[in-house]
């Protein structure tokens, strides 16, 4: 049957479509399947839309394409947050010209075939953790943009990445295996506007070259090791940003002046002596970073600077602030804390009209807190901090000051009362280390915005208000080493935002810990309630704080055991201090599980049983290294056992490690698997029931500090091992049965005698010298046996002769004497006295033996 194609061929045109549209469905392009490598096993739905049912150049996220040739031309995937390695697959892209990848999870070496990609413009793989090199990446020549900072890669910068003059911005910073400690003496790169070589090892002398890129708007030198800086360095008329921190840089050029247009300068942290007058014609200069240095002054032309907002220089040595300061109209904040400073608090401050933050700690400042910076006059601050020096007076009334958020005036003189919070919005205010007397005064019920209250440190008394409970902001509260008195408030609980509270040191506190203390959701990461006179058990409901870190309960009178569900901080808990307590019961095994543990001290209870035998879950104690990553890394205030004393450490650093068990009623042999610890610094186990040697796997704790292991009844000897731990500065074994040679080595000889004292067989520096019977002392010993058995002989005749003259002496006396022969010859068994003994009343009592 014959069909008319007139009406066949719009079926067939239609079945012709369908099969191209399922081919190439089935068949992709190779720059799709490039870019699905680099999509590699990234579950999230950033990447959703790369799926072979969408052409790449019609709604990929990131992708863009050539509107003629539908070629990819750029991939953009910037923190994305994708898992994988940088295929080779993508040098496919033949026509590609930007490349961004930066902030992804990226990992494993830059493919080397990036650097055939000619067309390439723009590579940016900033914090991707990459390795590879640079030797071949001067085939892009139409590179104009080159970000490869926060990765690993290694090798030489070769030379001729100085002549790609089509460089516009360059930033090669935090590759640390990078080599490049001088810059050419000659580039051409002019058209350079960015340029970060930050913490790169660069030392020396700048090249002068610098001062040719006219184009140059901001420059990162930071963390180096620059000592100069050439005097061309004033040409660079664009320049816009400078930033120099962290070098060794001791002046700045006077040619510092040709900076037109420089907003941001940092010198902070180099060696700076001196600051030179001309930087005054930067008029442009916003902010000006010379923290850290060496100045005795501020030069007055500073106050020239009309545009400047913040003028940054704690940590220097200058003793006086210019007045011409005050003329600073546009400054938001001046910071001259840990300098010199002495006299009064400055009075030209008050001409600084857009004065937000005011920094003055740290100094010698005294006498009173003039009127104008509380009485709500034009002079408005939002943060005071004149903490640590040595002001005098009472503690102003802020009511009028409204404006305050910040309000630090901590370790001073201040005595008197608490001042009333009347009108105040403060989110911070400090008043600790001051001679403060009274209680919390009721207007601060109203200061509900608070998120730090610290007032630790005097005298303070009375209870403690209810009423904190309901400020619901509050983050940080501090009452400690104070005379107040009752119990915890039991809606402290209610306070879910708070993160640290101490209370510790006021005495006269007394009662439980509340159960509401730690609510399910709670935000606390320190509780210290230490050297007080809180009673009662441990609460359970301490488990609900899963953010915990630090809990410091020592010197109270707690009795009872420790809350099991205490182990359900096994990965946030790093520092357990319930020492001088009346805890008892077996040593809790689950301490062991606690992985994050750093510092533990059970000291002073009436713990019983044995150490655990596996230490393996205690992380904290093995790598310090892995502790002091940006996310554990925490600082707290505690005490310790050290040095057979307490030991403050102001701040917990992520590598102190202390294990104390001492003064305890623990018994059993000392583990060997307490070398498992390695990470130990203090290790103190005095006072207890330990038997048996000393683990000679205590030596494999190379970084100990401190050893005590006095007071227990360890015999043998100290292993030999210990004599080689060089960080030991602390050791001592008294008060117990060791036994042989003091070992040497570079610590254990230097301490005194107290350390070895009451073990009656050790010997050997600092005790009495070894004798040694097998070699040096033979002689002697033969001559002492010598000298016995001749004594021997001496003396048998005249104890032989003794005994015949003695036995003939006592038969006489018998004989004549009547009543001694009744006693001795007659005396009947049984008899209960014998009454003829002698004349005198009988002595006593005698019964012969049946």
């Amino acid at each position: 049957m014959l069909y008319n194609w007139t009406v066949l061929r719009p079926w067939f045109i239609w079945g012709f479509w369908l099969v191209s549209v399922v081919c190439v469905q089935a068949n992709p392009s190779l720059e799709a399947q490039a870019l699905l490598s680099l999509k590699g096993t990234h579950s999230s739905r950033a990447l959703a839309s790369w799926t072979l049912s969408i052409v790449p150049c019609h709604g990929w996220v990131g992708v863009k394409c050539d509107h003629v040739t539908e070629k990819i031309i750029e991939v953009n995937v910037t923190g994305l947050g994708i898992r994988g390695t940088v295929s080779s697959e993508l040098c496919l892209l033949e026509d590609l010209g930007v490349l961004c990848l930066s902030h992804n999870q990226f990992d494993g070496e830059l493919p080397s075939c990036l650097w055939n990609m000619t067309r390439l413009q723009k590579l940016e793989a900033a914090n991707l953790n990459l390795n590879g090199s640079l030797s071949e990446i001067c085939n892009l020549e139409k590179l104009e943009i080159l970000d490869l900072s926060f990765n690993d890669v290694r090798g030489d910068v070769p030379a001729c990445l100085w002549n790609m003059s089509q460089l516009r911005s360059l930033d090669l910073s935090n590759n640390l295996n990078l080599r490049l400690e001088d810059l050419p003496a000659s580039a051409s790169v002019s058209l350079l506007q960015n340029l970060a070589l930050s913490n790169l090892q660069l030392s020396g002398s700048l090249p002068a070259w610098l001062g040719t890129l006219q184009q140059l708007e901001e420059l990162d030198l930071s963390f180096n090791k620059i000592a100069e800086l050439p005097s061309s360095v004033g040409n660079l008329s664009s320049l816009r940003t400078l930033n120099l921190t962290q070098n060794k840089l001791t002046e700045i050029p006077a040619s510092i002046d040709g900076l037109l247009s420089i907003v941001k300068m940092d010198f902070s942290e180099n060696l700076l002596t001196s600051v030179p007058t001309s930087m005054s014609k930067a008029v442009r200069l916003e902010i000006l970073n010379l923290n850290s240095n060496n100045l005795s002054a501020i030069p007055p032309s500073l106050g020239n600077l009309q545009s400047l907002r913040k003028l940054l220089f704690a940590y220097n040595l200058c003793t006086d602030l210019p007045s011409s300061l005050g003329a600073l109209g546009s400054l938001d904040e001046l910071d001259a804390s840990d300098n010199k400073l002495v006299g009064s608090f400055p009075a030209f401050v008050q001409n600084m009209t857009s004065l937000q933050t005011l920094n003055l700690a740290g100094n010698y400042l005294s006498g009173d807190i003039p009127t104008f910076v509380y009485s709500g006059s034009g002079f408005r601050l939002y943060s005071l901090n004149v903490s640590r020096n040595s002001f005098t007076g009472s503690v102003p009334d802020f009511s009028w000051g409204n404006y305050y958020a910040i309000l630090d005036l901590a370790q001073n003189l201040f005595t008197g009362i608490l001042p009333p919070l009347n009108n105040c919005t403060f989110s911070l205010l400090r008043l600790s280390g001051n001679s403060l007397i009274g209680g919390i005064p009721l207007s601060w019920e109203n200061s509900t915005g608070l998120r730090m209250l610290d007032v630790s440190n005097n005298r303070l008394t009375g209870p403690v208000p209810g009423f904190f409970g309901f400020m619901k902001l509050l983050e940080v509260f501090d009452l400690s080493n104070n005379l107040f008195s009752g119990t915890l408030p039991s809606s402290l609980g209610n306070c879910t935002k708070l993160e640290r509270m101490r209370l510790g040191d006021n005495p006269l506190m007394t009662g439980p810990i509340p159960a509401t203390m730690c609510s399910p959701g709670a935000s606390l990461l320190t509780l210290s309630l230490a050297y007080s006179n809180f009673v009662g058990e441990i609460p359970s409901s301490l488990g609900n704080c899963t953010r915990l870190r630090v809990l410091d309960l020592s010197g109270n009178q707690f009795s009872g055991k420790l809350p099991l569900s205490l182990q359900d901080l096994s990965t946030t808990l790093r520092v357990l201090i319930v020492a001088a307590n009346r805890l008892e019961g077996l040593f809790p095994e689950w301490i062991v599980n606690l992985r994050s543990l750093q510092v533990l001290d059970l000291s002073k209870n009436s713990f019983i049983g044995e150490l655990p035998r596996d230490y393996s879950q205690l992380e904290g104690f093995r790598s310090s290294a892995s502790m002091a990553s940006k996310d554990t890394l925490y600082f707290d205030d505690l005490k310790i056992n050290f040095k057979g004393g307490p030991l403050d450490l102001q701040y917990l650093l992520s590598t102190r490690t202390s294990f104390d068990v001492s003064s305890n009623l623990l018994s059993g042999n000392l583990p060997e698997e307490l070398a498992e610890l390695y990470g130990l610094l203090y290790l103190t186990l005095f006072e207890n029931n330990f038997t048996g040697t000393i683990p000679v796997s205590l030596g494999k704790i190379s970084n100990l500090e401190s050893l005590d292991l006095s007071r227990n009844s360890l015999f043998g000897e100290i292993p030999q091992e210990i004599g080689q731990l060089s960080s030991l500065a602390y050791f001592n074994v008294a008060h117990n049965h060791l036994s042989g040679v003091i070992p040497s080595g570079p610590q254990t000889s230097s301490f005194d005698a107290s350390s070895y004292a009451y073990n009656d067989g050790l010997c050997g520096s600092p005790l009495p010298l070894c004798v040694n019977t097998d070699t040096q002392h033979a002689p002697l010993q033969s001559s002492q046996q010598n000298h016995s058995l001749a004594n021997e002989w001496i003396s048998f005749p005249a104890v032989l002769a003794g005994a015949v003259i003695g036995f003939l002496t006592m038969t006489a006396i018998i004989i004549l004497k009547r009543s001694l022969r009744v006693f001795f010859l007659q005396a009947p068994y049984g008899k209960a006295y014998i009454r003829h003994y002698t004349q005198r009343p009988p002595y006593g009592m005698y019964r012969p033996p049946k």
